[in-house]
């Protein structure tokens, strides 16, 4: 299944959007975000990619705001600990 969406980060006492669009399985997967259920994945700012995922990592997360972002979307569609490590190889 498809989810897409905007996630507010306060950075610096400063409110950031990042946009996500993310592909979700039922099932936990080889191809997903360390073995979780998100296969594909693109977290923008102001139309810059900041992390994009497709079965791989194209490009790994460029900032904190992106590793933030992402750990959020781990915990809400995977229900991982926030403060999992995760594999950027």
């Amino acid at each position: 299944m498809w989810k897409e969406g905007m996630i507010k980060v306060i950075v610096d006492n400063n409110v950031c959007w990042v946009f996500f669009e993310a592909k979700v399985f039922v099932e936990p997967s080889k191809y997903g975000i360390c073995g979780g259920r998100i296969s594909k994945l693109t977290l923008k700012v102001a139309d810059i990619t900041i992390c994009y995922y497709d079965r791989a990592w194209v490009i790994a997360p460029t900032c904190d705001l992106a590793k933030e972002v992402l750990k959020e979307l781990l915990y809400l569609c995977d229900g991982r600990s926030t403060d999992a490590e995760i594999s950027y190889e």
